[in-house]
């Protein structure tokens, strides 16, 4: 009888694991927290820092207004390393617990606003990444014109240990990421589409010699 509670236990965890990033957003609870954010940037924006949040004036954030939100997963170092080639990299996935919105200006991208769980309550947590949204809304936005697949179906998938970001999609329930970024010693090239498991075989090396410090 142990040993059947033990296993149901195991399984309930696996199950819950599996299943993270198929949690729904409370959207209408984050879009409120993230329309509230966008009148604190008004605040917070001045003349001295304008430029450093992604402006080009003052009167930029006045007309500011919330693109299409971004969800945030991430493969945390420990699951990487245990991951086991042509097995299915949804598997490891967590969090969804963050949303990138950004922040546009006569449909020009400018900045951004993150919205994160933070103790079971979603708060505005950062403003500001231009630099960094901008190229998650245009790898987004050049797959969608290109699969005319919905922008509402790309998320944002984060390798921190390894400082690695893509934009992503499902594919009949096959995990598929696109590369920000050329990077030669994994063999990715910018905007290149991948399956996710043959991402991941890419990186595991890489992930199992990683000492577990920040890079």
């Amino acid at each position: 009888m142990r040993t059947l509670i033990i296993l149901l236990a195991i399984a309930f965890v696996m199950f819950s694991q599996a299943n993270a990033q198929e949690k729904p957003l409370p959207i209408e609870k984050i879009q409120k927290v993230a329309s509230e954010a966008l009148v604190t940037l008004n605040e917070l924006v001045t003349k001295e820092n304008f430029t450093a949040m992604g402006f080009k004036s003052l009167s930029e954030v006045r007309a500011a207004k919330l693109g299409e939100y971004l969800q945030v997963f991430m493969v945390q170092l420990d699951q990487l390393q245990k991951y086991q080639p042509g097995s299915d990299p949804n598997k490891i996935l967590r969090g969804g617990n963050k949303v990138i919105y950004p922040i546009t200006v006569n449909e020009q991208v400018l900045s951004s606003i993150v919205v994160e769980k933070v103790k079971e309550h979603w708060n505005a947590t950062s403003f500001g990444g231009s630099n960094q949204v901008k190229m998650f809304t245009k790898v987004r936005k050049a797959n969608s014109n290109s699969t005319r697949l919905p922008i509402t179906s790309y998320f944002v998938l984060q390798i921190p240990a390894l400082n690695l970001y893509f934009i992503a999609h499902q594919a009949d329930e096959v995990l598929m990421l696109i590369p920000l970024l050329d990077d030669p010693s994994y063999g990715f090239k910018a905007g290149d589409t991948m399956q996710g498991d043959k991402v991941f075989e890419a990186i595991l090396p890489f992930a199992k010699a990683h000492d577990g410090l920040p890079r």
